[in-house]
């Protein structure tokens, strides 16, 4: 799909909802390809140049198996967008999930909005390029069984969000958040899939890598009862591990 400047699929109303846009539908296996060796491709399923909402309301709308071809290299690129001033707007409620399987890139700045009602889900399994991405009542799951790292070139977090991660109790290694510029807000831990058993020794998992301790994490409530989670380290406290750090 090409949207081009001008056209609008969705929109806020004046009590900042999310009002239209692409709901409830899912793109597998489109491909955007560029035969021309000096040429590029942008945007596997979707390129804009205008601002988009996806919507996923009480149903699954998944991206999974878009890419981009072009000089001999394939990239899953899902969605382009083409203008540093525009905004995508991620809203999945009623029990609606959005799983991004997929990449999804633009130009530096652009902004990514991932919210909804507190009821929905949206699955990140891949990474959110050179965006100002603002998280607000929303589930972001990074969940699937296996330990990957999800970087932000900026983002900005409402304790109204909640984030599910991975983590392997044996090797000591989680899920975790990297922002390359400086990020605010507070991400809050509401589920903590465990891939292994925990042996009783005590391991520290670093599930934030920020600039500094403005972004900083929280544990839900649910999270508090889990009897061998202790404490959390914050961003501005230091670890020193003997023999690492002198």
């Amino acid at each position: 799909i090409m949207i081009d400047s001008g056209v609008t699929l969705g929109r806020k109303d004046e009590n900042d909802n999310v009002v239209g846009g692409i709901i409830n539908s899912s793109f597998v296996g489109n491909y955007n390809e560029n035969t021309n060796s000096k040429g590029v491709a942008k945007g596997g399923a979707i390129y804009t140049k205008s601002n988009l909402n996806i919507i996923a309301d009480n149903k699954v709308s998944e991206f999974t198996g878009n890419y981009v071809e072009f000089g001999g290299k394939k990239q899953y690129e899902a969605i382009y967008v083409d203008g540093n001033s525009l905004s995508l707007t991620l809203s999945a409620v009623n029990n609606g999930k959005i799983i991004f399987n997929d990449y999804i890139d633009g130009q530096t700045g652009y902004n990514v909005y991932l919210t909804g009602d507190s009821t929905g889900k949206i699955g990140l399994f891949n990474q959110i390029q050179k965006a100002d991405v603002f998280v607000e009542n929303v589930i972001v799951d990074f969940v699937d069984n296996k330990i990957g790292e999800s970087e932000f070139y900026t983002l900005k977090s409402d304790d109204t969000a909640v984030y599910n991660f991975d983590i392997d109790l044996i090797n000591g290694v989680g899920d975790s958040i990297k922002t390359t510029k400086e990020s605010s807000g507070v991400i809050k831990i509401g589920l903590l899939n465990c891939l292994n058993s925990y042996s009783g020794t005590p391991i520290t998992i670093q599930l934030l890598k920020t600039q500094n301790s403005n972004l900083q994490l929280a544990l839900s409530d649910n999270i508090i009862t889990i009897p061998y989670i202790e404490n959390i380290i914050y961003n501005d406290q230091i670890v020193t591990l003997p023999d690492t750090i002198q």
